[in-house]
């Protein structure tokens, strides 16, 4: 809950000098979870309706003074956190109480926390990653715009996903299994080679394709896709039999095209795998060697 000490609430209007007037938030609104601070206000502040009082015109305003605090966060907004709001201050946007639409890069947000004639406090919805403006809309002065006010970004998974496994192997095919880390989603590339790390690159899609080779090719690294998904297994086929293999999972968030993958190996993840020797061998044993299916981290 927060409280705002000096401001007028109710329904009649009092005459407000925004540069006298000023409004001190009697809690600190400085979220931890957001290092970021960027203040604003490069363009100018639409004017107001020919009747407002000479003392509310935002043009009269400095826009250099606005402030947005934090001026970037989620996409995934912040109706559902009580840590994820956006603080907006250095300018009249109502007489205190008028304040009836807030939005955020064309998305209007999902409350009005609290509001003064200088200072707005709202909960964003989630967005599509990018930067655009900030509209403040009240009855006494009309839209505020601020260019370019906020950025919606997309954040770095922290939990790597890690322990592939390596079941129902043949000479062609294998079964791979992980477990997931907490990305939104999870890629899985594979590579002909007995070593290695796999590195996907940020705002791209990969599509996967789990006959090996077939799916999008990381450069020419030949790191393949064969899978994107949230789920924890793939069945890959097209191998060559007698051919070491490796694996690796990565996590990620963003929705195609805002993607940021977490490209930190962990437990077992890369894996090494090698095929049997011969189409007919099953599970266990190459029938040519009487060797078990070499299977190995790195």
């Amino acid at each position: 809950m927060f409280y705002f000490s000096g401001w007028e609430s109710g329904n009649k209007q009092k005459k407000l000098d925004c540069n006298k007037d000023k409004v001190e938030l009697s809690k600190d609104l400085d979220p931890v979870a957001v290092p970021d601070k960027t203040y604003f206000g490069s363009d100018e502040i639409q004017t107001k309706p020919e009747e407002i009082q000479e003392d509310l015109v935002p043009s009269k305003m400095n826009s250099s003074q606005i402030k947005v605090v934090p001026s970037r966060g989620s996409y995934l907004g912040g109706c559902n956190s009580e840590d994820y709001y956006v603080e907006i201050s250095g300018a009249c946007f109502g007489n205190g109480w008028d304040i009836n639409s807030v939005s955020i890069c064309g998305v209007e947000v999902c409350h009005i926390i609290v509001q003064s004639s200088n200072v707005v406090v709202v909960y964003p919805s989630s967005g599509k990653p990018g930067t655009g403006d900030i509209v403040i809309t009240s009855k006494s002065i009309g839209k505020t715009t601020i260019k370019n006010g906020f950025t919606y970004q997309v954040t770095v998974p922290n939990i790597p996903a890690k322990e592939i496994q390596i079941s129902n192997s043949h000479s062609t095919s294998s079964d791979l299994s992980w477990i997931r880390g907490n990305g939104e989603s999870c890629v899985v590339f594979m590579k002909q080679a007995n070593l290695g790390f796999a590195t996907a690159s940020d705002q791209t899609f990969y599509s996967a394709d789990a006959v090996f080779g077939s799916g999008t090719q990381i450069g020419s690294t030949g790191w393949y896709c064969v899978y994107n998904g949230s789920g924890t297994s793939v069945s890959v086929s097209g191998l060559t039999p007698g051919s070491d293999y490796v694996a690796q999972v990565f996590e990620y968030n963003g929705s195609s095209g805002f993607e940021t993958y977490l490209n930190t190996p962990s437990t077992d993840n890369p894996w090494i795998q090698t095929t049997y020797v011969r189409p007919n061998d099953n599970n266990t044993v190459d029938n040519n060697t009487g060797k078990t299916l070499e299977s190995s981290k790195f």
